[in-house]
């Protein structure tokens, strides 16, 4: 019940920083940006400094899936991904929909990872949870679409955070876990 609890607030400040985050990047595309000259990449003025996202799979969240994948599960996405950043420093992912259906990838803090560690590769489960064969190992809560995946010493959750009326598979949540723990290894 810690464990629900515990990423019931990440992803609530998964929620907030999406809505604060203004700024969209290319993370998760299905081509990458074409590059630029540095004449044009130049800033013409002064700038407000923002979030610069890493680069590659330990860095982004958002390298882990493309707009296609996701696009799978939520049947089309209306945004870029949103990188951002949780109250724990978390790093996370979000990709919306239409109809209020969105996805949420959460990079662990190494903390959390440990926590992780400990209670994935246990043999306890709460009613409603079933292991995966995702990862080193992955717990799914049925009917919810919140998956921990456990690869290596990293781990990640991977969650529906539509509204309750646009419910998003568990096979489809699935699908998307397996990818990102594939690319992430």
């Amino acid at each position: 019940m810690l464990l629900v609890r515990r990423r019931a607030a990440q992803i609530a400040a998964v929620l907030i920083a999406g809505g604060m985050l203004g700024a969209t990047t290319a993370c998760g595309a299905d081509t990458p940006p074409a590059p630029t000259s540095a004449a044009s990449s130049a800033p013409s003025g002064p700038t407000t400094p923002g979030p610069t996202p890493a680069v590659g799979p330990a860095g982004s969240p958002c390298t882990l899936l493309t707009g296609a994948e996701v696009a799978a599960a939520l049947g089309e996405v209306t945004d870029a991904p949103r990188p951002g950043q949780a109250l724990n420093k978390s790093l996370t992912c979000r990709w919306d929909g239409a109809g209020y259906r969105s996805i949420a990838l959460v990079f662990n803090t190494p903390s959390d990872t440990g926590y992780y560690r400990d209670t994935l590769k246990s043999n306890q489960l709460n009613d409603g949870e079933q292991r995966l064969p995702i990862g080193d190992t992955a717990v799914l809560r049925t009917g919810q679409g919140v998956i921990n995946v456990l690869v290596g010493d990293k781990s990640f959750q991977i969650s529906n955070i539509s509204g309750d009326d646009q419910y998003i598979p568990d096979n489809a949540m699935a699908a998307l876990a397996k990818t990102a723990a594939a690319r992430l290894r």
